[in-house]
């Protein structure tokens, strides 16, 4: 029952999220729209390792594995960043 209810929580947590996002879409911003977007992205997908993929749970290296794709996926976001910023 502890699996459902987790499921069900974040499935919940999900949904507002996706609300705060189509919410701020109305909202002209600037950069803080797609400031505000990327970090509700990032709590998205952190939602979704966390409790889908179960990587609490699992084995150190495969926690390891993960965090290295997620800094190196940073590092090729910030280095096109820093391309289109320079053109």
């Amino acid at each position: 029952m502890t699996e459902t209810r987790s499921a069900i929580f974040t499935w919940l947590g999900l949904l507002l999220l996706l609300a705060v996002t189509a919410a701020t879409s109305r909202f002209d911003l600037g950069w803080g729209n797609v400031t505000i977007n990327f970090a509700i992205a990032v709590a998205k997908a952190a939602l979704i390792l966390i409790v889908f993929m179960r990587l609490k749970a699992n084995a150190v290296v495969l926690r390891l594995a993960a965090a290295t794709t997620i800094l190196w996926v940073a590092i090729m976001y910030v280095l096109t960043f820093a391309d289109y910023a320079n053109r």
